[in-house]
């Protein structure tokens, strides 16, 4: 042990960190965080009394606070001859009041500070005696809470007796020095320690092997989770794939079917763009042959009217020409005897009309 914690020393004070819940059961002070004495002197005349509600202050007032005041005491005691050794922290909170004030109106200024030096020897005095009167083998069997919670009480109605108003809490921590170290007159309290040592290291082993097979047991379900969790993943798995290969079946089924009608719309787009085609091309022959025929008409109709413009050229220069031969003729008959002129003339106006259904142009 030798001032180090054991599962005795841990055993002793396992309840002290809930000590302050239990002693607030048994005892709760009522404190008043903005409690002030007033005090009115007129001569030989006094008053002491606590400020009321919207009190305003006048020139013969002198307004006391009594505050709620933290304080700490520790200390360290030896029992059994050194064999062990107990360590004590206070924990006090208290405010004077109104009986306490008018006992001790001298120090009002200064009255919590007057109740730690009037009461510090008295809470250690009550300390000491206490751990010197323990029962040597029932603390050690039950533990020391029971021990705090007295201890606080006993402490908290000693300041309730004066009219103080008090909360304490108490922890004791006790330490214990190797056995082979220890005075055999104390054989009593070591007997009961190892007994306690033996109870408490079989309580340990015993929990260690629950806490065990509790680790255990959480690990078969641990690992029975893991495989019905892989059974599972195994399963969903095979459920996906399942899904998979019916999606890509129906997509390939929608695809082939997509494609076929596809394949059945080009077919029919391509048939009437080929008739669309054929229509365009049918009219485009007949709109070339309706050109090429009325261009040929008027090709024609302009040789035609090239060709009477050439007959009617024709007919002046041989109406030119016979208009001319006839003046030389007119001429050279009269060069020549007037009766044979007269005779030619005959002879030419008789000749002319039996040759009437001959054009006139081989005439000329």
């Amino acid at each position: 042990m030798n001032n180090s914690n054991t599962s005795i020393d841990a055993w002793l004070v396992e309840n002290t960190s809930n000590q302050a819940l239990v002693v607030s059961d048994t005892w709760e002070p009522i404190f008043a965080p903005d409690r002030h004495l007033v005090h009115i002197k007129f001569g030989p005349y006094w008053r002491l009394f606590e400020r009321p509600e919207g009190f305003v202050k006048r020139f013969y007032h002198h307004v006391y606070a009594l505050p709620i005041e933290k304080w700490q005491l520790s200390t360290r005691f030896d029992l059994y001859e050194g064999f062990c050794s107990v360590a004590v922290i206070l924990d006090i909170h208290f405010q004077a009041g109104m009986k306490y004030a008018l006992n001790n109106m001298a120090v009002l200024a200064s009255i919590n500070a007057h109740i730690k030096a009037t009461y510090e020897d008295a809470l250690m005095s009550t300390v000491q005696n206490t751990l010197i009167n323990l029962p040597k083998n029932i603390w050690v069997r039950n533990g020391l809470s029971d021990i705090e919670k007295n201890m606080a009480n006993a402490m908290s109605e000693m300041f309730v007796m004066q009219s103080i108003q008090s909360r304490v809490i108490c922890e004791l921590t006790p330490t214990f020095q190797d056995f082979p170290d220890v005075v055999l007159s104390q054989e009593d309290v070591y007997l009961s320690i190892l007994k306690k040592n033996f109870e408490l290291n079989q309580i340990k082993r015993d929990e260690a092997f629950r806490q065990q097979e509790e680790i255990e047991n959480q690990l078969r379900e641990q690992k029975q989770r893991q495989i019905e969790h892989l059974e599972y993943d195994a399963r969903l798995e095979r459920e996906q794939q399942a899904m998979v290969s019916a999606n890509a079946l129906r997509l390939r089924e929608e695809f082939a079917e997509h494609q076929v009608a596809q394949f059945e719309v080009e077919e029919r787009i391509h048939s009437e763009k080929l008739a669309h085609e054929n229509t365009l091309k049918d009219m485009e022959f007949n709109a070339a042959l309706a050109l090429e025929k009325k261009q040929h008409a008027k090709i024609l109709a302009q040789k035609t009217h090239l060709k009477e413009e050439e007959i009617k050229i024709d007919v002046m220069l041989y109406e030119k020409e016979k208009a001319q031969w006839q003046a030389v003729k007119s001429k050279i008959s009269e060069n020549t005897m007037p009766e044979k002129k007269i005779s030619e003339n005959i002879m030419l106006e008789n000749k002319i009309p039996e040759n009437t259904d001959t054009p006139l142009e081989e005439n000329v």
